[in-house]
């Protein structure tokens, strides 16, 4: 081999190991939030107590600790190990059970990926099983039981004063693609007023967000119901409908977003999440979420495209709001005129 393609080699390898080292560090954080571990470490500990505590053999959490300060997860003071702040800031806000959630998908998307490379490719988000659907759909949600989930959800509806105002009114609102609820849930929480219904493919996830309505005390306000988005339909018109459309074929989206538009009154809200916020040079994260959707056949849309999509499906008035928790686009059904919709009098 030349010297140039050793160097090559080297520099190759070098940069692999970095990889290795990352997702060698994420699988020992997840472990530690899955298990509790890091939660006992709120305060200082020792490596005998811990070991008491977790019923884990003390070698083991010896090691286990020595492997978290390597990873700055840990500080070691005096024989005790406590939280980094950073990280401790992660577990007294409530952010820890998202943070899990992510490393959970994290690691369903990796072995996605990695099939991308057989002949038969990634499977459809719909016949994944259920565990899988489970651990993807919590890792785009946010936890209705955290304080971090609702301030989340703060954030994104009150940056958008259409959004605020209908929800604080007792907003009826429909959600095509619900998956495990967490925003529908946790919009529930701080708007007593609203109440819904979320519509999903997928029977496990549904199962899991009424269980979770139940244990939020929201069930006598919010109902789940195993259906297609593109036929799904209830005798009264809804004031909200958000489409998490970054789950839908391309083959299902003229229907879906045509039924939307059916279930809400005239001048009712359609909201929908952005995969990709801006019109920008492609980065590490929008190639990887392009390549994973793309799989299942959706389309990655940026938001201008989401925007002529919407139009193109009768929605006027759309706009597009960012902030650090999400892009959300938001268009409305138009308002009626004197005549029926379809007498084209409209405004």
């Amino acid at each position: 081999m030349h010297t140039a393609d050793n160097n090559y080699a080297f520099s190759a390898l070098a940069a692999v190991e970095g990889l290795r080292l990352d997702a060698e560090q994420a699988a020992v954080l997840r472990g530690g939030l899955q298990s509790g571990f890091l939660a006992r470490c709120m305060h200082p500990v020792t490596v005998e107590d811990l070991a008491e505590s977790t019923a884990l053999d003390r070698s083991r959490v010896e090691h286990l600790c020595r492997a978290l300060r390597a990873i700055d997860v840990l500080h070691e003071e005096f024989g005790h190990y406590r939280l980094a702040p950073f990280y401790a800031a992660l577990v007294t806000g409530g952010a820890d059970g998202y943070a899990l959630d992510v490393l959970n998908g994290s690691a369903v998307r990796q072995q996605l990926f990695t099939d991308l490379f057989a002949s038969a490719g990634s499977a459809a988000f719909w016949s994944l099983g259920h565990a899988e659907q489970r651990a993807l759909a919590a890792s785009v949600s946010v936890d209705p039981f955290t304080s971090h989930g609702r301030t989340v959800m703060t954030s994104l509806i009150e940056g958008n004063p259409a959004w605020h105002e209908a929800f604080s009114t007792g907003a009826r609102y429909l959600e095509f693609g619900c998956g495990l609820s967490g925003a529908m849930l946790a919009a529930a929480a701080m708007y007593p007023a609203l109440s819904g219904v979320g519509i999903d493919i997928s029977a496990d996830l549904i199962n899991v967000a009424r269980a979770r309505a139940v244990a939020l005390g929201l069930s006598d306000r919010i109902d789940f119901i195993v259906a297609d988005a593109a036929v799904y339909t209830y005798p009264h018109p809804f004031d909200v409908v958000l489409w998490s459309q970054f789950f839908f074929s391309s083959a299902s989206r003229p229907a879906v977003l045509a039924n939307a538009r059916a279930q809400l009154r005239p001048g009712g809200l359609l909201i929908a999440p952005v995969l990709i916020p801006a019109e920008q040079p492609e980065t590490i994260r929008s190639a990887l979420d392009t390549l994973l959707v793309r799989s299942w056949e959706v389309p990655p849309m940026t938001s201008a495209e989401l925007e002529f999509e919407v139009a193109a499906a009768g929605f006027v008035d759309i706009t597009v709001h960012r902030n650090r928790f999400g892009t959300m686009l938001l268009a409305r059904r138009p308002s009626l005129v004197g005549r029926d919709e379809r007498g084209s009098s409209v405004r």
